[in-house]
């Protein structure tokens, strides 16, 4: 019986350089296994991080009033 390998699903974030051979530009990725799901340039971080916060936020507070 043949075994399978098992698919590497964890999620990963790394500092990562976008395109370095013409305009890099550096930011973080989001991975999933071995594949880049999203790239966040490092400008557009601190207001995406902001957004995660409120929805978290919005999550808790649905969960605790339920």
């Amino acid at each position: 019986m043949r075994h399978e390998r098992e698919k590497d699903t964890r999620i990963r974030v790394r500092d990562y350089t976008w395109n370095p051979r013409e305009e890099a530009t550096r930011g973080v990725v989001i991975m999933r296994g071995q594949y880049i799901q999203v790239f966040i340039p490092y400008e557009k971080l601190p207001q995406l991080m902001q957004v995660m916060l409120e929805l978290a936020e919005a999550h808790t507070d649905e969960r605790t009033t339920s």
